[in-house]
């Protein structure tokens, strides 16, 4: 598969979620950044990974801190570094 943006919305700004999502993506050996966005929600890049292994990272995802009320995500193009961070909101 290649790579995935995810888009988590609900009560996930200000409960250590963005830690909670790089401790999952870590478990899982997944590269990409997550951060808080403007509008209230929580945005992930992921590199590429297998089917079976974004289920499952997505599962820990909804079993973070806060409530997730929607969670959302696309195949995209987009470069990925190594390594997983929690960057700044872009601005």
């Amino acid at each position: 598969m290649a790579s995935v943006s995810v888009v988590v919305q609900g009560r996930v700004q200000g409960v250590g979620f963005r830690a909670h999502v790089a401790q999952a993506a870590l478990r899982h050996g997944l590269d990409g950044e997550t951060w808080n966005r403007e509008d209230g929600a929580v945005e992930i890049r992921l590199g590429e990974c297998d089917e079976k292994v974004l289920e499952s990272f997505l599962s820990d995802v909804r079993q973070g801190p806060g409530i997730v009320r929607e969670l959302t995500w696309e195949v995209s193009a987009m470069d990925v570094e190594p390594g997983f961070r929690v960057v700044a909101t872009p601005r």
